[in-house]
């Protein structure tokens, strides 16, 4: 019960993260939006983490290091910039449902690296997910200068998030606390993305504060999410733990309905892919088990 309540949390964090996310990357450019939240989602990792599991945290082994390590940098680093960007350029609220399609993309490698087989249910989850994929992708944008190969940005935050998903099951097996395990992946992720953010952090930043303080509390909120990931992973299977967030994409729809009416609009054409998208997923992982 204590797993799945991590689940849902982590993608209650989510959804919230992307809707800050939005409001502050409006006048920033997403690879320095991405460091001041990483950054951010960092120092409140690894206060939690020095406060409540700092022997956890210094007997950490290589093996765990070198997998948290690779976590982040897939996950988070590369996987919340090509969100960012998405975010960015889409809006938050078509996003969020292709970005929540990781789980796809986590089957897809277990069929080809794992020999897992495909049944009817993972079939039947595909076509649902395609389905809601091209509602989101097609008809007009309810964002200004939209281009079709923008939503490839999403998409591939849903893929190195589908891969660091199993390389962070595997690094917290054995662990006594996954909270050790979240600052390592956090460091690693800000160190890969602070030499693309220092080359435009002035220009993004200069004369551009309105809304940013949105960001760090974008990252505050994703180092919930994060942590939320890591217990839920520590305690539930992947095929398990994985649908619990993936309730993300209707939270972001939810919020962006409530409180960005002035910066897009949640079409019902938004709303019905995103469910296709959610139910494809659920049935995937059904398909696994």
């Amino acid at each position: 019960m204590v797993g799945i309540l991590f689940g849902l949390s982590a993608g209650v964090f989510w959804g919230v993260s992307s809707i800050l996310a939005r409001i502050g990357l409006q006048h920033i450019r997403p690879s320095t939006g991405t460091f001041l939240s990483i950054v951010t989602s960092f120092t409140v990792a690894a206060i939690a983490a020095l406060i409540f599991e700092f022997g956890a945290l210094i007997s950490l082994s290589l093996q765990a290091i070198l997998f948290f390590a690779l976590a982040g940098i897939l996950g988070q680093a590369a996987g919340r910039y090509f969100s960012y960007s998405g975010i960015k350029r889409l809006g938050a609220s078509r996003n969020s449902p292709l970005a929540g399609t990781s789980p796809f993309f986590a089957t897809i490698m277990a069929i080809v690296f794992l020999n897992e087989t495909v049944t009817a249910v993972i079939l039947g989850g595909i076509l649902f997910l395609v389905a809601g994929v091209y509602l989101l992708t097609s008809g007009k944008s309810t964002v200004s200068g939209v281009k079709r190969w923008e939503y490839v940005f999403p998409l591939a935050a849903a893929a190195c998030w589908g891969a660091s998903g199993i390389i962070i099951k595997v690094g917290v097996s054995g662990l006594t606390s996954p909270l050790a395990g979240v600052p390592v992946s956090l460091f690693f992720a800000s160190l890969m993305l602070a030499l693309p953010a220092r080359k435009d952090f002035n220009i993004s930043l200069a004369g551009n504060w309105r809304n940013i303080g949105f960001i760090p509390l974008a990252g505050m909120t994703s180092s919930l999410a994060v942590i939320s990931q890591y217990f839920a992973l520590s305690m539930l299977p992947v095929v398990i733990a994985t649908p619990l967030w993936s309730i993300q994409p209707l939270i972001t729809i939810l919020l962006a309905h409530l409180f960005l009416q002035k910066l897009e609009r949640v079409t019902g054409r938004i709303v019905l892919g995103a469910f296709l998208v959610l139910f494809g997923v659920i049935l995937i992982i059904l398909g696994r088990i």
